[in-house]
């Protein structure tokens, strides 16, 4: 149970990461548009952001279950 524990909390950093690299593309993003005066939708990117670590969240989650049992 503990390797089992260990390839979730390892999937849930690497899917942190991810969200978080989502998030600053939408940034930049949004701050080239302010600099060029285009109305840009970040909501897409956003989304992704999110889907990321609400999947990380979970991934915790099961993780510190498993390394209970």
């Amino acid at each position: 149970m503990d390797s089992l524990s260990n390839i979730l909390f390892i999937g849930a950093i690497l899917l942190f990461i991810i969200g978080i690299v989502y998030f600053e593309i939408g940034t930049r993003k949004l701050r080239k548009s302010l600099k060029t005066k285009e109305e840009v939708s970040t909501k897409r990117i956003d989304k992704r952001g999110i889907y990321f670590l609400i999947s990380s969240a979970v991934l915790v989650g099961l993780s510190l279950i498993f390394a209970v049992l």
